[in-house]
């Protein structure tokens, strides 16, 4: 059911975000994946500068911002990866979601977040912050292989124990109760 050339974000347009990373990023892998394409969906105050990156790149057949949408299900189980390229992060729900449809993800090695959910080489990859070469290595690597990108897809999923929400809320309730 994935589409075997489609890479999602999801994202305010904002420099915390370092959106125009991905799409430098991604000038690379449409040299070695010339029908792959990066859709772009969020909002905010950074739209134009974006634009402005896509257009100056040539990147207008291949990334897309594509503005807000409330269903997101629908884009993650499409999507073959997600990408995120936060500055930082305090929990990346997104990268969270992507993995419980499935979706793997490659990201930036930020503080606090990513690195909670992403198994490097078994959910996705993780990358050294701003290495935008092996980045786009690893994007195309998985592109390029159904096969890892299925199994990754299955450890995604795998990795939704991280979310127990009866779990979740006994810990809040435990700290709670520890410091009344």
């Amino acid at each position: 059911q994935r589409d075997p050339l489609f890479c999602l974000t999801i994202a305010r347009y904002d420099k915390a975000k370092n959106l125009d990373s991905l799409i430098r990023i991604f000038k690379q892998v449409i040299q070695q994946i010339p029908d792959a394409y990066l859709n772009i969906y969020g909002f905010g105050s950074e739209q134009s500068f974006l634009q402005n990156e896509i257009d100056r790149h040539k990147l207008n057949c291949n990334v897309k911002l594509k503005g807000y949408e409330e269903n997101t299900d629908s884009l993650y189980n499409k999507a073959s990866l997600f990408l995120f390229s936060s500055r930082s992060e305090g929990f990346g729900m997104a990268v969270m979601e992507a993995l419980c449809h499935g979706c793997p993800v490659v990201s930036y090695n930020i503080n606090y977040g990513p690195s909670d959910m992403i198994q490097d080489d078994t959910n996705g990859f993780l990358i050294p912050f701003q290495d935008e070469t092996l980045y786009a290595e690893k994007v195309i690597s998985l592109l390029k292989d159904q096969q890892k990108r299925e199994q990754f897809s299955q450890a995604a999923y795998a990795c939704t124990h991280l979310i127990d929400q009866q779990q979740f809320a006994q810990n809040w309730q435990d700290l709670f109760d520890a410091i009344q």
